[in-house]
């Protein structure tokens, strides 16, 4: 009789303890579903968690074309002491442009593509981008290219100017141009094929 009642005592207190290690669990862990990706995963299952990729930056870049060999000729600049004359004094060669059509962080450039003679001299020829709208030069825009020394050579020379900024809204723009040539009917002319505005920005993706 004494060994059934201290059996009974015993596994009265052997549930005591596994209640109470039972209350001692986290309710997430003791209510939280295994994981997925056993070969029979129970149902539910938790998913787990994927690291997202950061995005990475981009840069971009569009090409807005005042003028190309193609469509509209070739205007050329020679001598000019008076300093910067426009290059489409027979024609209208010029672009509407709002820079709030890029983003905010758009930075624009002028590019150049001409071939020039050389001379009995080297020349200096230079071009920049002039808004009309303002009756100013963009400031900024301005590439300059000295000729080469040996005489009666063609040189094709592309030039993208420094990084500028452009007015709000939209302005009309043409390019201007100027040498330092001394005989320009002698072959110190510079024909440019194309010009072009190049609008740069940097996007996350």
């Amino acid at each position: 009789m004494q060994r059934i009642i201290i059996t009974v005592v015993v596994l009265a207190a052997v549930g005591i303890v596994s209640a109470l290690a039972a209350a001692q669990l986290v309710p997430s862990q003791a209510g939280a579903a295994p994981p997925c990706g056993n070969p029979n995963p129970p149902t539910p299952c938790t998913p787990t968690p994927t690291a997202s990729a950061s995005p990475v930056p981009q840069t971009r870049e569009d090409q807005i074309t005042v003028w190309s060999q193609g469509d509209s000729g070739r205007p050329s600049v020679g001598n000019s002491p008076q300093g910067y004359v426009f290059l489409d004094v027979n024609r209208a060669l010029m672009v509407a442009l709002d820079p709030q059509d890029y983003p905010a962080s758009a930075t624009f450039r002028l590019e150049t593509v001409w071939v020039g003679s050389s001379g009995s001299a080297p020349s200096t020829r230079c071009f920049r981008l002039f808004d009309k709208t303002g009756n100013a030069p963009v400031s900024g825009s301005e590439v300059c290219h000295i000729a080469s020394s040996t005489p009666s050579i063609d040189e094709t020379v592309r030039l993208r100017s420094a990084a500028f900024a452009l007015p709000a809204g939209e302005h009309e723009y043409e390019v201007q141009g100027k040498s330092t040539a001394e005989f320009p009917f002698n072959g110190e002319v510079a024909n440019v094929n194309s010009a072009r505005i190049i609008a740069e920005w940097t996007e996350r993706r």
